[in-house]
C-alpha cells in the first residue's frame, strides 16, 4: 500500500455527501495558514502537488466541510472520522520516550485489540505515530452533524477504557494524556500523514488496521456493552443516587469523618448562644419568649418536635425565673428563616457580646480527635529521638539506628549534633547581681 491509501479509508471519494477537507500548515513562524479545500476525491491529487517542507508542520481536517468555506462548527456538514488525540509528556530523553510509546502500543494492541469479546475494542481504521504521540483513527460512514453527541458519546467511552487500562501500568500512566477536548473538536485539525513533526523532527508515520467503516450507532452500541464502561456507568449512577461504595476505611469498621450540613452547624451555633446568652445577662425576664421562640426554631430543625420541646422547656428551667406556662411556644406551625444579623436584633444582643462568644465558640468548636492524634504522634516520635539519643550514646551507626527506630538519617544527624554541643558557660556576676567588668576588677583586686 502507498502513502495515499490512508486517504481512500478515511475519505472515500464516493461518499454519498459531498463535502470537502481543510489542508492547512504552520509555518516555521508558528502561524497557521491554510492551504485550501479539496473534494475527498481530489485528496491525493491536492497533496501531491503541495510543497512538503521538513520545517513545516501539515494538518488536515477529520471530518468534511460545506464547500468552499471556512473551517468553524457552523460550517460542518459530515461526520467521517473519530481521531483520538494520545499524547506524552514526559522529562524522559527521546530514546526513554520511544521506548515507553512502543511499550504503550504493544500492550494497547494486545490488552484492547487482539483480545477476545466483549473485553476488546472496535479496531481503529488508522494507526497514526505522531512523534508526539499517537492518533486513532475510527471511520465511520458519513453521518449528519446532529449526531455529535453520539460522536462525543463514542469519544468519553474509548477514553474510559483507555484510561482503565493504563491504570494496570503505572508507569505508562504517568506520562500518557488523552487529549479528550481537542478530539471533540469535530471541525479540529490531526497531522497529514508523510509528513514531519518539526517538535520532534520525526516524520508521521501510519498503519491501516481496517479498512471497513463503522456505523455510528453500531460503534456507540459496541463501546456500551463494554465491561469497563458498564462498571464507569454503574458508579455514576450509584454516585447520583448517593449510595457510592464506601472507602476502605468504612468496609473494615473504621469510623469515617463526616462533613457537618452547613444548615445543621448554623443552628447548632445558635442554640449554643442562647444558652451562653441567658448565662450572661444579668436580667433575662424580658427576654424569656424571644429566647425559647428562637431556640424552639433552630431545635426544630437539628431534632425530632417532642424532642425540641423537652430541650426548650429545660431551657426555661435554667432561667433565674423560669415561665409558668411554655406550651404556646410550639404552637407554630411553620419554621422562620432567619439571617444572623436579624437573629442577634431580636436578641439586642451588642456586638461586643457576639464578638465574645464568637471566640469562646471557636475554642470550644476545636477538633480534639485531631488533636489527640497529633499529641500522640508527637509523644511517639519524641520517644524514637530518646531512643536514637540513647544508641548515639552507645556508639551505633546512624544506619542503624534508623533501621531500629524509624527516624530518617538526616533527623540521627542533627540529634547527634545536640550531644556534641558544649554546655553553657559560667557566668559567676549574674549570679552575684553585678556586671562583668566590675566582677573581673574585684577578682584582679583580690
Amino acid at each position: 500500500m502507498n502513502e495515499f491509501d490512508v486517504f481512500t479509508v478515511l475519505y472515500p471519494p464516493n461518499e454519498k455527501f459531498k463535502s470537502m477537507v481543510n489542508i492547512s500548515t504552520r509555518t516555521k513562524d508558528k502561524e497557521m495558514k491554510s492551504l485550501g479545500c479539496c473534494y475527498f476525491e481530489n485528496i491525493e491529487e491536492r497533496i501531491s502537488d503541495l510543497k512538503i517542507l521538513k520545517s513545516n508542520d501539515y494538518y488536515i481536517t477529520k471530518n468534511g466541510l460545506k464547500p468552499y468555506s471556512k473551517r468553524c462548527a457552523e460550517k460542518l456538514f459530515t461526520l467521517n472520522n473519530i481521531c483520538l488525540d494520545i499524547d506524552f509528556h514526559s522529562r524522559q530523553n527521546a530514546f526513554d520516550k520511544m521506548c515507553a510509546m512502543e511499550k504503550f502500543e504493544f500492550y494497547f494492541f494486545r490488552d484492547l485489540i487482539n483480545i477476545q469479546p466483549p473485553f476488546n475494542i472496535p479496531k481503529p481504521s488508522i494507526w497514526v505515530r505522531s512523534g508526539r504521540g499517537f492518533q486513532l483513527w475510527w471511520h465511520i460512514n458519513s453521518a449528519s452533524p446532529k449526531l455529535l453527541f453520539l460522536y462525543n458519546n463514542i469519544i468519553d467511552k474509548i477514553a474510559i477504557i483507555i484510561k482503565d487500562f493504563l491504570t494496570e501500568y503505572p508507569d505508562l500512566e504517568q506520562q500518557v494524556e488523552i487529549d479528550v477536548s481537542a478530539s471533540k473538536n469535530a471541525v479540529g485539525l490531526c497531522r497529514l500523514v508523510g509528513t514531519w513533526n518539526t517538535h520532534t523532527r520525526t516524520k508521521v508515520e501510519h498503519e491501516i488496521i481496517n479498512t471497513t467503516g463503522y456505523d455510528i450507532n453500531e460503534l456507540n452500541k459496541a463501546l456500551s456493552e463494554h465491561p469497563v464502561y458498564k462498571e464507569y456507568e454503574l458508579k455514576e449512577l450509584l454516585k447520583k443516587q448517593g449510595f457510592a461504595k464506601r472507602s476502605e476505611a468504612s468496609r473494615k469498621g473504621q469510623a469515617t469523618k463526616k462533613k457537618r450540613n452547613p444548615i445543621q452547624a448554623l443552628h447548632l451555633k445558635r442554640l449554643a448562644f442562647i444558652k451562653w446568652y441567658s448565662q450572661i445577662l444579668l436580667d433575662s425576664v424580658g427576654k424569656r419568649d424571644i429566647m425559647l421562640f428562637l431556640a424552639y426554631n433552630s431545635a426544630v430543625m437539628l431534632m425530632p418536635i417532642t424532642q425540641a420541646q423537652e430541650y426548650c422547656k429545660q431551657l426555661n428551667q435554667d432561667f433565674s425565673e423560669p415561665l409558668k406556662k411554655i406550651d404556646y411556644i410550639f404552637q407554630q406551625k411553620k419554621t422562620y428563616k432567619l439571617t444572623n444579623k436579624r437573629f442577634y436584633e431580636m436578641l439586642s444582643a451588642h456586638d461586643d457580646e457576639i464578638k465574645r462568644f464568637e471566640d469562646e465558640y471557636k475554642k470550644q468548636s476545636v477538633n480534639l480527635t485531631r488533636n489527640a492524634e497529633i499529641r500522640k504522634r508527637k509523644e511517639q516520635t519524641q520517644q524514637k529521638k530518646d531512643r536514637a539519643l540513647h544508641l548515639l550514646k552507645e556508639g551505633m551507626t546512624y544506619k542503624q539506628i534508623s533501621a531500629d527506630t524509624g527516624l530518617s538519617v538526616a533527623t540521627i544527624s542533627r540529634l547527634s549534633k545536640t550531644l556534641k554541643q558544649k554546655p553553657p558557660k559560667e557566668k559567676p556576676w549574674e549570679t552575684l547581681g553585678i556586671s562583668k567588668s566590675t566582677y573581673y576588677r574585684k577578682k584582679k583586686s583580690l
